[in-house]
């Protein structure tokens, strides 16, 4: 699959949860940050955050079932291949599907923090497509286009 990355933009986290992607940039640069599985720590005990810089004729791993998402922080396009080893690789955005449950699930995740009506907000505001970064717009001088 190829896609097409719009400059100053973030594809929203996810998984795959059936395949293995290799991903592949074509042109342009793009920061890939993939969170392997629970217990992959730093040396602090944190949870260990993968992040390569990719520019064209690069690629990288990012392993069945492991968080990630693609960063183009750059004022130009950038495409780039996704290739999996299964013609159905399934894909979950990891923050539509937590707020898929219902209130008191999420109020015991979030420990209380939210609740109610700020709970409906943020399933609201979720992203489910590419989101523009206002910082890497304002240094490009550019808007957002859809």
């Amino acid at each position: 699959m190829v896609l097409y990355i719009i400059a100053c933009s973030i594809v929203p986290v996810h998984i795959h949860p059936r395949a293995n992607e290799l991903l592949a940039v074509i042109s342009g640069r793009v920061t890939n940050y993939m969170i392997p599985e629970a217990g992959v720590n730093n040396a602090d005990g944190t949870q260990r955050v993968i992040q390569n810089e990719l520019t064209a004729n690069m690629m990288t791993l990012n392993p069945q079932g492991a968080f990630h998402t693609i960063y183009n922080r750059e004022c130009e396009p950038a495409s780039v291949i996704a290739a999996f080893p299964s013609e159905d690789q399934g894909i979950d955005g990891i923050a539509s599907a937590f707020f898929s449950y219902n209130d008191d699930i999420l109020a015991n995740e979030l420990n209380q923090a939210i609740s109610g009506s700020q709970i409906d907000a943020v399933r609201q505001a979720i992203a489910t497509r590419t989101l523009a970064i206002q910082e890497c717009l304002q240094k490009c001088n550019t808007t957002m286009r859809h």
